[in-house]
């Protein structure tokens, strides 16, 4: 006896992924979902039942490009809810003049595999303050983790995926291997000194005030009267225009204690200064820091002024500072520490236990 005709279509999985299949005059044909995944793949069938197979003919059927993803992204979430914009600024401005407006959906391993030897030669990148336009891998995945977060969050508006009307595909995002954590560059006191030895006053005096209070950049340069409490010897790191954004932001901006080494260098500042920004103005240190150390012949890798930040938790951890204190004054966490200078702790404990069992 022949098989009764199915009159709906129904869903199917075969070698992992599903399908849908319908009788169409006598003849059953079928339609890839796209998904291995089940919920997805009930969605879409739910999907096709209400829609037609129409809906998932091409993965171009989804409008979402690359560039509108990455916009709506930044506008969503990264300005209203990052704190530190710049790296996710720079990443959208690459992936952007590479991908342009190619469909979100259509993003693949070998797109993302493209995107990723098209920055290691330096097709795209580069900028004001970096000329060389080759990216490290490091550099690359953070680029296209950010692009994967873009996607998910197009997910999450449905705008994309099994819940969006019609449902798509996701992309398929591969990222380079994760290289093992690098040590953090930092100056021995010698190369502290050298770098101290300065004509500009000014420049002494903000890698001074950096050095001591391991601040970020940024909190630095921006540091006014009223953040310095001098009384009870202390400074508030965050400033007085941060949202609560800025407050969660996993980069702290904590409150510590004025070193008395730098104390007299933040009086005369105080005294000096015309209005209530520490340094004079809220001025960026960035170039005449890189090009100080430069002509001084040290390395890329040790002319960024975050390496005075590193170099005073290097120079705690090794002067036997407790871990937790030093994460205290970083406003990291322990593990955060642990990670990037634990080495230095390490070997203080080696040189610990030596001294007590000798």
């Amino acid at each position: 006896m022949p098989r009764a005709r199915r009159d709906i279509p129904w869903l199917l999985e075969r070698d992992g992924v599903f399908y849908v299949y319908w009788n169409d005059g006598g003849r059953t044909k079928r339609i890839s979902l796209r998904t291995s995944n089940s919920v997805e793949a009930q969605q879409r069938y739910a999907a096709f039942l209400a829609q037609g197979h129409a809906i998932f003919e091409s993965p171009r059927s989804a409008g979402l490009t690359v560039s509108q993803g990455l916009d709506q992204y930044w506008r969503e979430h990264v300005a209203t809810k990052v704190v530190d914009k710049g790296r996710q600024e720079d990443a959208i401005h690459h992936l952007k003049a590479w991908f342009k407006d190619t469909p979100i959906v259509e993003i693949d391993i070998p797109a993302s595999r493209a995107y990723a030897d098209a920055r290691r030669l330096g097709v795209i990148g580069g900028g004001a303050r970096r000329k060389n336009a080759e990216a490290s891998d490091s550099t690359i995945r953070r680029e296209l983790v950010v692009l994967q977060a873009a996607a998910n969050h197009a997910a999450r508006w449905k705008r994309i995926g099994a819940s969006a009307t019609p449902p798509s595909a996701m992309p398929s995002i591969e990222l380079p291997s994760e290289a093992p954590p690098a040590i953090a560059p930092w100056l021995t006191r010698e190369e502290l000194q050298r770098a101290r030895a300065t004509d500009s006053d000014k420049l002494r005096d903000f890698i001074d005030v950096a050095y001591f209070t391991a601040g970020r950049r940024a909190s630095v340069e921006g540091l006014t009267r009223f953040q310095i409490d001098l009384p009870n010897g202390r400074i508030n790191l965050r400033g007085l225009h941060e949202d609560v954004n800025s407050r969660r932001s996993k980069k702290r901006r904590p409150v510590v204690p004025i070193d008395p080494q730098v104390r007299p260098t933040i009086e005369r500042l105080l005294a000096d200064s015309p209005n209530e920004y520490l340094f004079g103005s809220h001025r960026d240190w960035y170039r005449d820091f890189r090009s100080h150390m430069h002509a001084l012949g040290f390395p890329d890798e040790k002319a960024h002024p975050h390496i005075l930040r590193h170099s005073r938790a290097t120079h705690l951890l090794q002067s036997g500072v407790s871990i937790y204190d030093v994460a205290r004054l970083l406003g990291d966490t322990v593990a955060t520490v642990e990670r990037v200078y634990g080495h230095h702790s390490t070997e203080y404990l080696a040189e610990a236990i030596k001294r007590r069992e000798g």
